[in-house]
C-alpha cells in the first residue's frame, strides 16, 4: 500500500471520528497514522477539540448568535459581502 498524502488523510478526519469512514478508509488513515507523527499530533489535536465542544443543538445557540458574529467579523475585517 503506497504512502498516502497528509492533505487526503487529513481531509478524512472528519469521517473517521464520526464513524462514517468504510473499512478500508480507516485502515489506510491508522495505517498513516502509525508513520506520520505530525499527523498523529493533528488527530490528537481534533479529538481534544471535538471533546471539548462537546454537542451543539439548536436550542443551545443565542438568539442574537447572527448578530454577535457578524460583529465579531466586522471587527475582524471579515464582514460577509453579499
Amino acid at each position: 500500500m503506497p504512502f498516502r498524502p497528509c492533505r487526503t488523510v487529513l481531509e478524512q478526519v472528519s469521517g473517521i471520528v464520526d464513524g462514517e469512514a468504510g473499512l478500508v478508509v480507516r485502515m489506510r488513515f491508522h495505517g498513516h497514522l502509525a508513520m506520520c507523527a505530525h499527523c498523529r499530533q493533528y488527530y490528537r489535536q481534533f479529538l481534544e477539540v471535538k471533546e471539548a465542544a462537546g454537542v451543539v443543538t439548536p436550542e443551545d445557540v443565542p438568539e442574537d448568535f447572527e448578530a454577535v458574529m457578524a460583529g465579531c467579523l466586522a471587527e475582524l475585517g471579515l464582514e460577509d459581502e453579499e
